[in-house]
Formats: structure tokens, C-alpha cells, sequence
């Protein structure tokens, strides 16, 4: 079976127009491909969400640093860095970099299911490389100090429950969704700069309404990554306890996204025009 994700493209109207087409054919030419040439289309997208999520966990781990105003200055730089990301990789994998995007275009019919799963898979593996190569990169001390789990803080407690961090991190995980879907499905990926940017905007402000109550939120492979860089480090099982929160919630924010596509997917002007001269024949 031919592994095709949707995959964003960048330039003028006449690239966008020729990288529709190619995608538009691609079923056409698939069974002469060879294995040589479906083993790597399985591993270019993997290899770049593997990439794409090891950037972001690392990059976005050390925005740690910031001493003034940390959740204005980490939530728009974590924009930038997926702005930056998907700029890079988008045209290889779609610019995931998040399973529940992933899961999300899964259910929408732009992605193999067997691609689909090893893209996460990819994604769960380079975010937990990330958060192991930010240890290397920085003292201990230091370490401690800027390291801010995907677990609901005791200092921030009083803030939410766990059902109510539950719907709150499925409230996030369904907005990043649902924008990356309605920018990219409609165009077949050709708005990649519109696509890119919007997702981004997304992630700031996901990422700004969920720095207290939540932590690292919207994206378990990063909560995963750190709640091992916890265990691993600081001896700290207490992530683990509070992880399948993040883990139910990002999956049900990516399927409530991909519902929400189906039901206001517009009609398609080809319909539109075949039902108007139906309906000019039959008068």
C-alpha cells in the first residue's frame, strides 16, 4: 500500500499548482513504484517528524531560561519554533511534529494508517531523545531549575482537578487539531505558508493558556518525554500518575477535531455544479 501523508508545499501559485497535481496523480503510478521507493517514502516522513519533535522538545525546553515574564516570552517563542520547524519540514511529512495532529489527519483520510503510526511513533522516540539531550547541554543545577514537566503543578493546584485539566487539555489539543486541519485539508496542502503560520499562532496560545494549570500541554509526546526525563534525572515517579490524563485528552481533542472537519467539510463546487445543471435539466 502506498504510504501518503498530506505534505504542505511553499512558493508561487504555478509550485503550488504542480505539487497539487503530483499529489492529485499519485495513485496513478503507485503500483509501478518499487520497494526501494515506498521504504523511502515511509522513512523521509518518520525520519522528519523524528527530527521535527527532537528540535521542538529541545528548543522549547530551554525558552526555560527566560527570566522575565517566562509564560508571555515561552508561549511566542514556541510559536516561532514550530513556525520555524514546519517551514523546514513541512514538505517531507506535513510538519506534524505532534501526535494528535497526526491522529487528527489520520481520521480525516490524509494519512496510511501504518505510516500514521509510525510517524508517532517517530515522534514519541525524538521527543524523548529532546528532552535527554537538554541534560547534556546544561548543568544539573541549572537543569532543575528550568525543567517545568507536563504535570500539574503542586503550586498551581488549587487552579484545576484532574477532570478539569482533562477537558481544559482536550480544549487545547483540539484547537492545535482543528487549525492545522482546515488550513491544510482544503488547499491538499498547497497554502503552506497560511497553513504554517496559523498553527503557529495556535501553538502560542495554547501554549500561554496552559503554562499554569497544565504545563507543557497539547502534545503527549512531549508530556511523555518529560515525565521520563523526570523519572530518569530527578528520581520523580509522580508524572507518571497524572500522565493518562494528557494521553485521553490529546486523543479525544484529535478525534472531536477530525469530527468537527467532517461536519462543516463545505461542499465541493464540482457537486455544487452538477446538482445546478441536473437541476437546469430537469426544469
Amino acid at each position: 500500500m502506498y504510504p501518503y501523508v498530506l505534505k504542505l508545499t511553499f512558493g508561487n501559485t504555478q509550485a503550488r499548482n504542480d505539487a497539487s497535481n503530483i499529489q492529485t496523480q499519485r495513485q496513478l503510478y503507485q503500483s509501478s513504484m518499487d520497494n526501494n521507493d515506498i521504504l523511502q517514502e515511509f522513512l523521509r516522513p518518520s525520519l522528519a517528524e523524528f527530527f521535527g519533535s527532537l528540535l521542538f522538545v529541545l528548543l522549547s525546553a530551554l525558552l526555560g531560561f527566560a527570566t522575565v515574564n517566562s509564560q508571555l516570552s515561552t508561549s511566542i517563542y514556541e510559536g516561532a519554533i514550530v513556525f520555524v520547524l514546519m517551514s523546514m519540514l513541512a514538505r517531507i511529512s506535513g510538519g506534524h511534529f505532534n501526535p494528535a495532529i497526526t491522529i487528527s489527519v489520520l481520521f480525516c483520510g490524509q494519512c496510511r494508517i501504518t505510516l500514521g503510526i509510525c510517524i508517532v511513533f517517530m515522534q514519541l522516540f525524538g521527543s524523548f531523545i529532546g528532552a535527554m539531550l537538554m541534560r547534556t547541554l546544561i548543568l544539573e543545577a541549572a537543569y532543575i531549575d528550568i525543567f517545568r514537566g507536563s504535570i500539574i503543578d503542586e503550586s498551581d493546584a488549587t487552579l484545576v482537578n484532574r477532570i478539569q485539566a482533562f477537558l481544559l487539555e482536550m480544549l487545547l489539543s483540539f484547537l492545535i487539531s482543528s487549525t492545522y486541519l482546515f488550513t491544510s485539508i482544503d488547499t491538499k496542502g498547497n497554502n503552506g505558508m497560511f497553513c504554517s503560520a496559523a498553527v503557529s499562532v495556535a501553538r502560542s496560545l495554547v501554549s500561554f493558556i496552559g503554562y499554569r494549570p497544565l504545563g507543557q500541554c497539547a502534545n503527549i509526546a512531549r508530556s511523555v518525554a518529560t515525565s521520563a526525563a523526570a523519572s530518569i534525572f530527578f528520581f520523580d515517579a509522580e508524572p507518571w500518575r497524572v500522565l493518562y490524563i494528557y494521553f485521553f485528552a490529546n486523543i479525544t481533542g484529535a478525534v472531536l477535531a477530525s469530527l468537527a472537519y467532517w461536519i462543516s467539510r463545505p461542499q465541493s463546487s464540482e457537486r455544487i455544479s452538477t446538482d445546478g445543471c441536473k437541476d437546469g435539466t430537469r426544469k
